[in-house]
């Protein structure tokens, strides 16, 4: 893996200092509107009236605003999930699938393509792509965060059920997904394709420093999870992040500044503290510290 450059925060009260500095001038990392990428190596025949019983079938109800026998555009909007503004007054929350030609940059796609673990053959497979159909909410916010990510993971299902796409670049979650394995996950997953567990080595810090985090959660309002450590095998980091991760799905962002959390170890009891991103996207995590003797960063 690769190491990343961003300074290292000195002590706790430091990094606490830079929260409070900043915390005010960034979003936590949310997205009003959520998208994603499917990708096609030929060009993908949208079936609007198919395209559009399968979401029913996962969304509920829905009044299509737009969408003709090309496919080109479709618009819809969830008439039984709506946000309700400070007049009281409800809309539907809606969904946008676009197509068009796709051109491959490398260089931006190159950290997604690192972090895909569950697709070690994206790049590969990716490089065939010429074509996309984009797949975006809007004036969904507002929903709760589960709903939203019901919703939206209907719209995914529904198209790639009618389509031969070959990958889904994830963008709130940084990483390349395999349609078949998503498709054959989703109904018991919930947060499949959502969220992913990145990796980085340090190549500034201590010999054998490592840095491991979630990124998904924040996208849907809730905080993504970081863990700094050495001495500590990353497989079973990984595994501890993903069951942290799907407990505040579950639970919401209930777990306080120092609280604690299982570590790897049943006995394992690690702190936990709101702070900054060690590594982009700049948002608020929640840092788990594994304690001493393997936590890095001046952490204790």
């Amino acid at each position: 893996m690769f190491g990343f450059g961003k300074k290292r925060q000195q002590d706790n009260k430091e990094r606490e200092e830079v929260l409070e500095a900043r915390k005010e001038a960034i979003q936590d990392g949310f997205m009003p509107v959520y998208n994603v990428q499917l990708l096609y190596s030929k060009e993908p025949k949208l079936k609007v009236n198919n395209i559009i019983n399968r979401i029913k079938a996962y969304c509920g109800e829905i009044d299509l605003i737009t969408g003709d026998d090309k496919g080109n555009m479709i618009g819809l909007a969830f008439k039984e999930h709506c946000v309700t503004y400070k007049d009281n007054k409800q809309i539907p929350s809606q969904g946008i699938i676009t197509q068009g030609s796709f051109e491959l940059d490398f260089e931006k796609i190159k950290d997604s393509l690192q972090q895909s673990w569950s697709f070690r053959e994206a790049e590969q497979v990716v490089k065939q792509a010429k074509y996309q159909v984009i797949i975006t909410d809007m004036m969904a916010g507002g929903l709760e965060y589960k709903e939203r990510l019901n919703l939206f993971q209907g719209m995914v299902r529904a198209v790639l059920e009618e389509t031969d796409c070959i990958a889904v670049s994830w963008n709130p979650s940084n990483q390349f997904i395999e349609p078949k394995k998503y498709l054959e996950c989703i109904s018991n997953d919930p947060l499949n394709a959502a969220i992913n567990v990145r990796f980085y080595n340090i190549s500034n810090g201590d010999n054998g420093e490592m840095l491991m985090d979630t990124v998904g959660l924040a996208a849907l309002g809730i905080p993504d999870l970081q863990c700094h450590f050495y001495n500590l095998d990353p497989d079973s980091i990984a595994s501890m992040l993903y069951n942290t991760a799907y407990y505040i799905y579950e639970n919401g962002d209930i777990i306080e500044d120092g609280h604690t959390v299982q570590g790897i170890k049943p006995e394992d009891k690690w702190k936990c503290q709101h702070e900054m991103s060690l590594v982009a996207p700049e948002r608020i995590v929640l840092d788990i510290n594994p304690g001493k003797g393997f936590a890095a960063g001046n952490r204790e």
